[in-house]
């Protein structure tokens, strides 16, 4: 619904790369921090024209994936398999961010350690949001969006009255900041100086946001269009929660917070936690890295949903249709107009027999019973077909692995005339 997915997206945006990486840039480059506010705002009018089309298609297909959606409208696994493999190598670096951001709140609670000692915390908060995902499916992102996205505003509200008031004041924070840092470097020498590394970065990151495989997860997992269309409209509101977000880099200069140095090397990184620690009491200190954590969290587990399938257990059927023609490896198996397989093998045997494997996840093994048949069905005149199975006999036991089942020849055109 509207609620819940606004808050699931809005993981994307207010995840620990956002608490930890954003004032972390601010803190060390400046102005050009402030990036992230013109690139959210780009972003979110592009989704709501493009994203209510495809999650149409993709809802009537069955598509959950970028790469799905590329398979089945051209028809390329190869292509399905680029976008697959470039969202992979894409969201690598995003998921570690997420888990530099576990490690420094880790580093700001005081407790340093070296090697696998070092690994194990990220290790075994893995581990169980992997166990949770896998067993609560795209509904754990979600509800842990919303206890994150509670904590994080009111962080976030806290921070920006608080340290201030601390530290005498915004003036008193903007003048301990060096000019430098305050504004872009402006063109000069024939250059565009900080303005144009400025624009690209805003550009390309709205352009980005929404192809990482979580995102469009996200998107997809929506009720409807009108769905993606309201977050669309509302979630503008986190631009300003992103503005202020990176303000705490300001704040952590005025402050004096100096980075945790590892290897001889300041991490920046490290200041967030660093400054929270400063300004806040223990107990609200706490819940401020809760608040990064369970940020980071959400994202994992956007993540880790989309492979719940992958992992799942599957059972095989065999259906012989008298021609392969309509079929195709990777098309869409449904039953009750739910997707819940696809078609992963077609063979043409020896004695001329044509084979098709429908590969269908196996908690809807006990929903196909005997007596089940599968046909095909075309939407409109040009639309693309995808195989429909019947229940069966629902007093008779369920099929089973590698089981035959029938095939149901529908009329053809000239047939009915």
């Amino acid at each position: 619904g509207t609620v819940v997915a606004w808050f699931l997206l809005a993981g994307d945006l207010s995840a620990a790369y956002t608490v930890v990486a954003v004032p972390a840039l601010v803190f060390g480059a400046g102005a050009i921090g402030f990036f992230a506010v013109p690139y959210t705002m780009l972003t979110f009018p592009f989704v709501y024209l493009v994203f209510p089309r495809l999650w149409s298609v993709a809802s009537h297909h069955g598509y959950i994936t970028g790469s799905d959606f590329v398979a089945g409208r051209f028809g390329s696994p190869t292509l399905a398999l680029a976008v697959a493999v470039t969202g992979i190598l894409a969201t690598m670096p995003y998921i570690a961010l997420q888990l530099v951001g576990i490690e420094v709140v880790i580093a700001g609670l005081g407790f340093h350690a070296q090697g696998f000692a070092h690994d194990l915390p990220l290790i075994i908060a893995f581990a169980i949001l992997a166990a949770y995902t896998y067993s609560s499916g795209l509904r754990a992102p979600a509800l842990i969006a919303l206890v994150k996205d509670m904590l994080i505003y009111l962080t976030v509200i806290v921070a920006i009255i608080v340290i201030p008031a601390h530290l005498g004041g915004y003036g008193a924070v903007f003048d301990a900041i060096p000019r430098d840092k305050l504004l872009l470097t402006p063109p000069s020498g024939g250059n565009l100086g900080s303005y144009s590394a400025y624009a690209t970065l805003a550009v390309g990151s709205a352009l980005a946001l929404f192809l990482y495989p979580h995102s469009v997860t996200g998107v997809l997992a929506s009720r409807s269009r009108d769905t993606i269309k309201r977050n669309m409209a509302a979630l503008p509101a986190y631009s300003l929660v992103l503005g202020l977000i990176a303000l705490l880099g300001y704040m952590a200069i005025a402050a004096g917070v100096k980075p945790i140095t590892s290897g001889g090397k300041a991490d920046p990184n490290t200041i967030v936690p660093l400054l929270f620690d400063k300004m806040f009491p223990d107990w609200f200190a706490g819940v401020a890295f809760a608040a990064i954590g369970i940020g980071a969290l959400v994202l994992l587990l956007l993540v880790v949903s989309l492979q719940t399938d992958v992992f799942s257990k599957k059972f095989t059927l065999i259906v012989s249709p008298p021609s392969a023609r309509s079929f195709f490896t990777g098309q869409a198996v449904q039953f009750q107009g739910f997707t819940i397989g696809r078609v992963s093998d077609i063979e043409l045997r020896r004695q001329g027999q044509v084979r098709v494997s429908l590969q269908l996840l196996d908690r809807y093994r006990d929903m196909l019973h005997e007596g089940a048949a599968a046909r095909l069905v075309k939407e409109g005149l040009i639309g693309e077909s995808t195989v429909e199975l019947t229940a069966g006999d629902v007093h008779k036991r369920p099929l089973d692995d590698g089981e035959g089942i029938g095939y149901q020849t529908e009329a053809s055109v000239e047939q009915l005339l």
